[in-house]
């Protein structure tokens, strides 16, 4: 052991700077730390007292006396948390996955063939003619046969 004045360094100090060196983050202020030691204090309260929460609501009726929070309360803390903090892709990426799938499928060749190409009759059976249009009878000398066009 050296007196060099690391001997009175947190471990929790210690163990974000090490960290931090996992990570391949070499330089960095000194305040860093102590922003994620604040970041790391808030999250472990948060996920505590959800805990906490989640322990008193299944508290048993028969035996309501307290007990300390267990591990599968925590774990039920951090799913939900976990639920409720990460969200799922937005609409905007879903329609960008489903037009990347869609797209992947080729189009069929175009026949080479003259006239009009219509889809085919499964899809062209609502192209019928569903309606009827009658046109009043032309006026004497009224130009293209239509009753009341200039």
């Amino acid at each position: 052991m050296s007196n060099s004045g690391e001997d009175s360094t947190p471990s929790d100090v210690i163990a974000i700077d090490r960290l931090l060196a996992t990570a391949g983050i070499e330089r960095y202020e000194p305040r860093v730390i102590n922003q994620l030691l604040e970041v790391a204090a808030r999250m472990t309260r948060e996920l505590l007292v959800d805990a906490d929460d989640i322990r008193e609501h299944g508290r048993n009726q028969v035996q309501p006396t307290r007990h300390p929070v267990d591990v599968k309360e925590i774990e039920a803390a951090d799913a939900l948390r976990a639920f409720s903090t990460y969200t799922a892709p937005t609409i905007t990426q879903a329609r960008e996955a489903s037009a990347r799938a869609r797209n992947a499928v080729p189009l069929p060749r175009v026949p080479a063939r003259a006239g009009l190409i219509l889809p085919p009759e499964p899809v062209s059976a609502g192209l019928a003619e569903s309606f009827n249009v009658t046109l009043p009878p032309a006026a004497p000398g009224a130009p293209g046969g239509v009753a009341g066009a200039p």
